[in-house]
């Protein structure tokens, strides 16, 4: 491929940027989200605004479980997860908490 002019490949800043995210593994994975300080787990089903309809799981705080619910593609909130495994993952001692103590919140 040639090089520009000012020593870029040309096409480099045809993709977004993209900032960093952390990896953790799944043991130890937070559920805040960094720099937000937002328990994504605790956060209520919203289906968005969009009308594209993505079956995906959120974690429902009253049952102390990871549910399924249609995603409308747009807005909504951090609570959303491609699997029930991942929400699993994501909230598991959240999941363990409400499901032994009963706890509805």
């Amino acid at each position: 491929m040639a090089e520009a002019r000012h020593g870029f490949t040309p096409g480099f800043f045809q993709h977004p940027l993209r900032r960093p995210q952390p990896h953790y593994p799944p043991s130890v994975r937070p559920s805040v989200c960094p720099g937000l300080g937002v328990d994504r787990c605790l956060e209520p089903m919203l289906e968005g605004g969009c009308s594209e309809y993505v079956l995906l799981w959120y974690f429902h705080r009253g049952a102390g479980d990871c549910r399924p619910f249609v995603y409308g593609g747009c807005a909504g909130n951090l609570n959303r997860f491609p699997t029930r495994r991942e929400c699993q993952k994501w909230c598991p001692n959240k999941t363990l908490f409400f499901a032994h103590n009963g706890v509805d919140v």
